[in-house]
């Protein structure tokens, strides 16, 4: 950072000028070998070298969401999310849902995914007392309950006691990876990988530490934290 023209920065400052890129919030500044740089207008940081490594810090240190929708102008954590917010655009799909920007042509079905962000778990299993979101979710676990397993792999003769579970299984012989991430391109045989993967994007660590408040992306590296660095209290 000595090489830094800190005159033209605090000039870009002073003025209010913001050049044309990806993130409109940032300022652009020249170091003495040409090389460009950008900065935070909200602590004006200068340490970033494309507007990439920008926006995500603009998300984490300041909570300022950098994917903007070109046609209304709401703002969105993620890529992904604005790409389901823009769906909404469209005529057929009029009920967008305001937390993710996911698109429905019925409000019935806005009304089901609502449900997901609230977390409330109204459908209760008579025989164990585990809890569902949907309806759907109840009805595929009564099947554990009845004990039959009707899916067969015809690869393996592995039994299932659901069809999903079943596909999901007849990937690991395809080898086919499907899901991928919209944040960096990676993909992954199975949907559940991929959200473990999108933790890292977020940036969130939803498992804490009761004992000591270190927080972690993953419930296993909380419980291996758990064993390595508590287990004489337990």
């Amino acid at each position: 950072m000595d090489d830094v023209d800190n005159a033209a920065g605090k000039a870009n400052k002073e003025k209010g000028e913001r050049p044309k890129t990806k993130t409109k919030a940032v300022w652009l500044i020249t170091t003495n070998h040409g090389e460009s740089l950008f900065g935070c207008p909200e602590c004006y940081l200068v340490e970033y070298s494309n507007t990439d490594l920008i926006e995500k810090h603009l998300l984490k240190s300041h909570n300022i969401n950098t994917k903007i929708c070109d046609i209304c102008g709401e703002g969105f954590k993620y890529k992904s999310y604005l790409d389901r917010h823009k769906i909404g655009h469209n005529p057929e799909m009029p009920f967008v849902c305001s937390k993710c920007g996911k698109a429905f042509k019925r409000k019935s079905n806005l009304n089901k995914h609502l449900a997901i962000h609230s977390g409330e778990k109204t459908h209760i299993c008579q025989e164990c007392g585990k809890a569902f979101i949907h309806k759907g979710k109840l009805n595929q676990h009564l099947v554990i309950h009845s004990g039959e397993k009707t899916h067969i792999c015809q690869e393996c003769g592995k039994a299932f006691y659901q069809k999903s579970n079943l596909n999901q299984h007849l990937a690991i012989h395809s080898g086919e990876k499907t899901h991928i991430c919209q944040e960096c391109g990676k993909a992954f045989i199975h949907k559940g990988k991929l959200n473990r993967h999108l933790v890292i994007h977020s940036g969130e660590k939803p498992h804490i530490c009761q004992e000591c408040g270190k927080a972690f992306n993953y419930k296993c590296n909380l419980n291996q934290h758990l064993r390595t660095k508590h287990s004489s209290t337990n």
